[in-house]
């Protein structure tokens, strides 16, 4: 009798291609992109620095949960 394997999980990540390197290039896009946003608040707003950390810590956060999307994969 063959063997019933498991349907893959809908919001499962793929493995990459990349071998892990995308995941330092995911961290610095999340980071500068989080403190790209929250400059330009503070900009518009004249609220500096507290936006910059804000989006920057935002960011990092997200970088953590793709990383544990992937870890959570494997």
């Amino acid at each position: 009798m063959a063997k019933a394997t498991k349907p893959p999980k809908e919001n499962q990540a793929k493995p990459s291609a990349w071998g892990g390197a995308d995941l330092g290039i995911h961290m610095m896009v999340c980071v500068v992109v989080g403190g790209a946003l929250g400059y330009g608040a503070d900009h518009l707003l004249h609220s500096k620095p507290w936006f910059t950390l804000l989006g920057v810590a935002l960011g990092f956060g997200a970088w953590l949960q793709a990383m544990w999307r992937v870890f959570k994969a494997a």
